[in-house]
């Protein structure tokens, strides 16, 4: 958040100062100096776009990659927010929660089943206990 809003930047005239003293507290914080502001710059709206001949894909492409992140960003690296940024594919929006239940339903107890359906149509809780 720090670098995000650009908090330190008023104290800071000379850049290579700021990379330098983060630096110091942790190496990684300099490629957050560098990458960061350039990220809060992507435009992360063709994520939204229907993922077409997944099926066929090699690699994942270095572009999805940095959109992704620039999301992640974004969104204060909280994936479940991500997510529901996305929506669609990535929240799995498509699924047939009935169909689901129904197939599971003969080969699982009942707590069980209770507890698929419940993550099915509520998702998983916050916290775990």
């Amino acid at each position: 958040m720090v670098v995000k809003y650009g908090w330190l930047e008023p104290y800071f005239t000379d850049k290579t100062a700021v990379k330098h003293a983060l630096s110091a507290m942790n190496p990684e914080y300099s490629v957050l100096i560098r990458d960061v502001p350039r990220l809060m710059q992507v435009d992360v709206s063709s994520l939204l776009e229907p993922h077409l001949d997944y099926a066929n894909q090699v690699e994942i492409q270095r572009e999805c990659v940095w959109k992704m992140t620039a999301c992640a960003v974004y969104y204060y690296m909280d994936l479940g927010l991500v997510s529901l940024f996305l929506g669609g594919e990535y929240s799995a929006t498509w699924r047939d929660i009935d169909a689901i239940l129904a197939g599971v339903h003969p080969h699982i107890s009942h707590t069980y089943f209770e507890h698929i359906e419940r993550i099915l149509y509520a998702g998983c809780p916050a916290t775990f206990h």
